[in-house]
């Protein structure tokens, strides 16, 4: 089975929160753990100044690299398929609702014997080489690794060739094992 992570297609803008103690807590303990959000808390986006390449929004917006955020459109056709593995959190920029896909599937998928992980303090802090155990019936289409839940989703090729074949722009998508 192929594996990918995503990365935000740069020619279109980026969305990010404003700079206040509260959204960046929400953002690091609620959106990045693997878990399900515990608040109501409906983030108001805004443009972001580093990335800032064009006036246009993408189907899935450059904003935060724990999960997938995205227009009502890719809500749409992705809400019944991405449910079992996750949660829909709205968010708004300019009025406009946005649909931020949250993953809370868990997958025992990583080699961590054959892994190499940089380290500090008791904490992995980056991943140098990463390594799959065989998983042969595997149903989830994206997932967070178990053990690695604070690392952006994992994506499967079935996920990867649904968002090609409706030409959703946005991401792009690299092969990892």
């Amino acid at each position: 089975m192929k594996f990918y992570k995503f990365e935000f297609d740069e020619k279109y803008r980026f969305l990010t929160i404003n700079d206040n103690k509260d959204d960046i807590s929400f953002l690091r303990r609620q959106l990045s753990n693997g878990k399900l959000v515990k608040s109501n808390k409906v983030l108001e986006l805004i443009a972001s100044e580093s990335h800032h390449s064009a006036d246009s929004l993408a189907d899935f917006i450059g904003f935060y690299s724990y999960g997938l955020l995205m227009k009502s459109n890719v809500y749409g056709v992705l809400r019944n398929y991405l449910k079992p593995f996750g949660e829909f959190l709205e968010m708004t920029f300019n009025s406009e609702i946005y649909y931020y896909f949250n993953t809370t599937a868990v997958v025992d998928v990583v080699d961590f014997s054959n892994s190499e992980f940089e380290e500090y303090d008791g904490y992995i802090t980056g991943i140098n080489r990463l390594c799959f155990k065989e998983i042969p019936n595997l149903t989830q289409k994206i997932f967070k690794m178990k053990g690695l839940e604070n690392q952006p989703p994992i994506l499967t090729e079935e996920f990867v060739n649904l968002v090609q074949r409706y030409e959703f722009t946005g991401l792009k998508f690299v092969h990892i094992n």
